[in-house]
Parts: structure tokens; C-alpha cells; sequence
């Protein structure tokens, strides 16, 4: 299981002792004051899941708030990374799935440097106050800004 031992030794270079995971092969670290990353491992496929909680909830207005999912989904470069919506905690995550076979130790910390920096991003591009809602003006479903109608019906921008 290279993935236990690459996230191990992570864990032991960043002085944070000895790799604990809970019942769900998770670990998490704060990183600064107001990040924290969780380590999933998956091992039957041998790989590590970055995982971070971009908004929290209450998310009012759910239409608005999956055009937003799906353009920067498919129209920012997440080099791997996706945006999520975890309905049942109303929690947008920033998800990005690593394979062991391609993970070297290096390689994992740099991972990890992007997968914050990435988080930074989106957080500041999807925060917004409370009581308004995830975009700009409100308008009607059908005057909405829609990124991907140009497109033909079941392409997909890549």
C-alpha cells in the first residue's frame, strides 16, 4: 500500500508524529488558520483523496449554485480536481482523487501545495455573504448568464 506510506511520511515530515486515521481511513490537517484538508484512503484501490470544504450551508439558491459547480468544473483548469456538492451536510467540497502507482513523495507534496492553493481560489471566487445568493444579480432562469449554451447538446467543453 503505497499510499499508506507516502501520507505517512507526510505526516511525520510536517512534525505532526505518527499517522492516525479514523474508522473511515481519513486524517485531516489545518493548514494556516482557516484550511483543513482531509486525507480519505481508498485502500483496495491504493489511492489518497484530497478533500476540502469550499462553502457551508444553508445554500439557497440551488440553481444558481450548480451553474457556478458546472462552469468551473468544466471551464477552469482543476487539473484533476472537481468541485462537489455534499447535499446532506449543504457543503460544496473541493475533491481531487491521487494514484499511488503515480505518487512519489515529492510529487505528493506538490499535490497537495496545488490542491490549497486551487482551494484558495475557489473560495474566494464562490464566497459570498450569507443572505445573498452564490452570483452576481438575480435574474430570471431564462435570462440567466448560461456558459454552456453554445454548445452542442451532450458535448462537453474540455
Amino acid at each position: 500500500m503505497k499510499s499508506l506510506e507516502v501520507l505517512a511520511r507526510f505526516h511525520h515530515e510536517l512534525g505532526l508524529g505518527e499517522l492516525v486515521l479514523d474508522h473511515n481511513d481519513r486524517s485531516s490537517i489545518k493548514i494556516e488558520s482557516d484550511i483543513i484538508v482531509t486525507f480519505e484512503l481508498d485502500t483496495v484501490k491504493d489511492q489518497i483523496e484530497l478533500i476540502g470544504i469550499l462553502l457551508k450551508g444553508p445554500l439557497a439558491d440551488k440553481t444558481t449554485l450548480f451553474s457556478r459547480l458546472l462552469s468551473e468544473n468544466f471551464c477552469t483548469g482543476l487539473n484533476g480536481a472537481r468541485l462537489a456538492l455534499d447535499n446532506a451536510q449543504q457543503q460544496v467540497l473541493l475533491c481531487q482523487t491521487l494514484v499511488a502507482e503515480h505518487i512519489s513523495h515529492a510529487h505528493f507534496e506538490l499535490a497537495v501545495a496545488r490542491f490549497v492553493s486551487r482551494y484558495e481560489a475557489l473560495r474566494d471566487t464562490l464566497s459570498v455573504p450569507q443572505d445573498s445568493a452564490l452570483s452576481g444579480p438575480q435574474t430570471s432562469h431564462t435570462a440567466q448568464n448560461n456558459h454552456f449554451a453554445h454548445m452542442p447538446f451532450g458535448m462537453v467543453q474540455a
